[in-house]
């Protein structure tokens, strides 16, 4: 996201922190509130050079989880010890990252990796939980580590952000975000509970919520302090009769801000030039069609600023963390059976009471998983878990009877997210819904999928029943990928298409939009221009076949721009869009 207006001065940025005024909040980690004089943070970065000593000795049977993101490659510690001096052999428990990231756990010489390698770096957030050797990775059970040893007890404590040597000083600490970490001894009681937060001072650290001690730097460097959690964002003010009003995604949230400030200190003008760019709508809504900040300024005086490329961002606030579809009415003894490629863990509760079925796999390959019914009538299957690979050539699901599939709730992208950019670690969803019933798409459905796969939607819904699609169900998709889109809403009943739908794409490949609405003999009204805002920014993308056809046959769409909007000129329309709907317009709110 780019700021379309860039304002000037320190000072006022500081202002914003302070002074943003929203719809809702960040919702802070913990429900436990500081004592007076502390801030809490979203996150506490260490640069290299900074960790925290938690002042608790390592112990092979306590349970450990730590949310941390890493933001740099190459073979860094994130956290343990060493029960000797140095590095060199002997006793040591820590997270560690080389090729990937890895619990190593060793008493007696064996060592254990029990967590996934990667190509390159993964900078995605991760949850690990250590339970008396037992490892858990973002919900997925990895097993115990070959090297525990239980009630084994480290002479050295543990540091966060490192790894302690046996007192030395460390080396290849981590460039990580910890967002917190907690301790629980083998009675089950919760020893340390440390939150990022800063203290009146300004000093940034970790708050123990058990003890009350304040943790700050043990190194060299300096902590890097994430947003204060009360920090809150504008939603978006849509006009009514033609957009429904979608609540900014929280992680957009952070960019917005984040890019601000990027945007004042390296971009700023002068001070008389904020004042002018006020005057333009002073104490004004935010534009039809608009992403918006509202500020309010050093001056006391609230102000809508625009956002460019972010016209209906979907709100993930609440994203569940399940899939669940519905069936039409069964017969006694009729079976449901869908089919799955993704490696990783799952759980199926079936909709009947019998008990969930737990699915380990290893292996990315095609497996049909089925479920007969004593009973008749509808039933709902939900299905929960996380993916950890990916087929190459297979969607990660499909239905063997696309017509007995009624509804779809929930996320897909929460139990196949995208895991990396490399083959193996992007989802596809060819053709998951195509033939079925449902008539609506959940608005979260595939929060967590990131990037761009080669057909990664190609047919999803085609020939479904569904009138109307969410405005931010691809917020997430930024690059470009032969096909991605072929065909993807083709046949369907939709009435039009959202502002912002596919608005953070700026690349184009061969196909990629391809009959993408072909055939939707309902679509009616103009094509916003929001739908396409990062290629309109971009230019005209030169691949093959880039748009062919992708309004084909859908003669419903209006060749002239309505009243309060601008028709506005695209190189789309004479070179890709089809020749039997060369005329349909793409349109700009006044």
């Amino acid at each position: 996201m780019k700021i379309l207006r860039m304002f000037d001065s320190l000072k006022f940025m500081r202002a914003m922190f302070v002074a943003v005024v929203a719809i809702f909040a960040f919702a802070p980690a913990h429900a436990a509130t500081l004592p007076a004089g502390y801030t809490e943070l979203e996150y506490l970065q260490t640069d290299g050079n900074s960790w925290i000593d938690t002042g608790i000795k390592g112990d092979m049977s306590y349970k450990y989880e730590i949310d941390f993101q890493q933001l740099d490659a190459g073979q860094y510690r994130n956290w343990g010890a060493f029960d000797q001096s140095g590095f060199s052999g002997g006793p040591n428990m820590s997270l560690t990252y080389a090729t990937g990231f890895a619990v190593r756990w060793t008493v007696s010489g064996s060592a254990s990796q029990v967590l996934s390698n990667f190509s390159s770096l993964d900078s995605n957030r991760h949850h690990i939980i250590i339970d008396n050797g037992y490892v858990t990775w973002d919900g997925v059970n990895k097993g115990r580590s070959t090297g525990h040893q239980d009630n084994y007890v480290f002479g050295y404590n543990l540091f966060l952000g490192t790894v302690n040597p046996g007192g030395n000083t460390p080396t290849s600490n981590a460039k990580s975000k910890y967002y917190s970490y907690k301790v629980w001894n083998t009675s089950g009681d919760l020893i340390q509970d440390l939150i990022p937060a800063k203290n009146s001072s300004g000093v940034v650290g970790m708050y123990d919520m058990v003890s009350g001690q304040f943790f700050t730097n043990a190194g060299t460097g300096e902590f890097i302090a994430g947003l204060p959690v009360s920090i809150k964002i504008a939603t978006t003010r849509y006009n009514e009769q033609q957009f429904a009003p979608v609540e900014t995604r929280l992680d957009a949230a952070r960019t917005v801000i984040n890019d601000l400030i990027t945007q004042m200190q390296t971009n700023a003008v002068n001070v008389s030039k904020l004042a002018v760019e006020k005057q333009t709508r002073p104490n004004a809504d935010c534009p039809a069609g608009k992403n918006c900040l509202l500020v309010t300024d050093p001056t006391g005086a609230e102000n809508w600023y625009e956002i460019a490329g972010a016209d209906a961002v979907q709100s993930s606030s609440n994203v569940p963390d399940y899939f669940s579809f519905t069936t039409t009415a069964l017969n006694a003894g009729d079976s449901v059976e869908f089919y799955l490629t993704p490696s990783g863990t799952f759980t199926v509760d079936w909709g009947d009471g019998s008990t969930p079925q737990v699915i380990e796999r290893a292996l990315e390959d095609s497996i049909v998983y089925t479920h007969s019914y004593a009973n008749a009538g509808p039933k709902t299957i939900k299905i929960t878990g996380r993916a950890n690979g990916y087929s190459t050539d297979s969607g990660v699901l499909d239905f063997e009877d696309t017509s007995q599939i009624a509804s779809i709730d929930g996320s897909l992208g929460a139990i196949f997210p995208t895991l990396g950019n490399a083959s193996g670690q992007q989802p596809w969803f060819d053709s998951t819904f195509s033939s079925t019933q449902i008539t609506s798409i959940p608005a979260g459905l595939f929060s967590g999928v990131t990037g761009a796969a080669e057909e990664m939607f190609a047919r999803t819904f085609q020939n479904a029943p569904i009138t109307s699609i969410p405005a931010g169900l691809f917020s997430g998709i930024t690059g470009a990928a032969d096909r991605m889109f072929i065909g993807t809403f083709s046949r369907t009943q939709i009435t039009s298409i959202p502002a912002g739908l596919f608005s953070g794409i700026t690349g184009a490949a061969e196909n990629m939009f391809t009959g993408t609405f072909a055939g939707c003999s309902n679509l009616t009204g103009y094509i916003p221009e929001s739908a396409f805002a990062g290629l309109i920014s971009a230019g005209s993308p030169d691949a093959s076949n880039f748009m062919s056809q992708i309004f084909g046959g859908s003669r419903g769409l209006a060749i002239a721009c309505p009243q309060n909007t601008t028709e506005v000129s695209t190189p789309y329309k004479s070179k890709y869009w089809s020749t039997n709907n060369g005329n349909a317009v793409m349109c700009r709110p006044n």
